[in-house]
């Protein structure tokens, strides 16, 4: 298994439609494309209304089941969903319509989960200093600079072939520039302060300056 790929919210926010149907629920994220696909009628539209947002407010956290309610009339627990009932979800009553023939719901089911959410997103400016070019990059706080540069590669592919270097938070002057060791978070590598609170976007944005190698076989 590869590492956990972490996405913001922004990203999730792309995958809108019936034909790219993504959602997040708990911190997780899932495309449910080929699930609604598949199983087009009725049960599929809560699920393709919310695509490329958080539908965790359908969920028990501590369960990770499908939030349930107190009928009075039976004293049984059944499925609340004031968003109509969804995919893989029972009836309230036994219907022959229903297909129950799953063995894993597909909120628990591994194949269409691709990552989680990040817990936080972080601004950085990349300029090129040889061409005098820079981009702002909104990313996961959790990402590395490896993860963090491939990103930049839709940008520039020879992403790789530059040094990648900061100021630490709160340096001032050429001399305290440092390279940023690859592997480590922006956070490790002390390009920021305090990591952001959860589900918020850092006001802050350091640059990062990129320095030509002159080896394109880095990247």
């Amino acid at each position: 298994m590869g590492p956990i790929r972490f996405f913001t919210p922004a990203e999730v926010a792309r995958h809108n439609t019936i034909w790219d149907c993504w959602v997040t629920f708990l911190g997780q994220v899932f495309d449910v494309t080929s699930l609604v696909k598949a199983q087009p009628g009725p049960a599929a539209q809560p699920i393709i209304k919310a695509a490329g947002t958080d539908i965790s407010s359908w969920f028990d956290a501590d369960t990770v089941d499908v939030r349930t309610r107190l009928n009075e009339e039976t004293g049984m627990q059944e499925p609340d969903c004031p968003q109509g009932v969804f995919i893989h979800v029972p009836p309230p009553n036994p219907s022959t319509r229903w297909d129950g023939s799953f063995e894993t719901p597909w909120w628990n089911d591994a194949q269409y989960r691709v990552g989680r959410l990040t817990a936080g997103v972080l601004r950085v400016l990349v300029k090129n200093v040889v061409a005098e070019q820079s981009y702002t990059l909104e990313v996961p706080q959790e990402e590395t600079l490896q993860e963090i540069q491939q990103r930049y590669t839709s940008i520039n592919q020879h992403a790789g072939s530059y040094v990648w270097t900061a100021l630490p938070h709160g340096g001032s002057g050429n001399q305290n520039f440092k390279v940023l060791d690859m592997t480590k978070t922006l956070h490790e590598n002390q390009v920021f302060g305090n990591a952001p609170e959860p589900g918020s976007v850092g006001e802050h944005i350091p640059t990062i300056h990129l320095y030509w190698t002159d080896d394109l076989t880095i990247g």
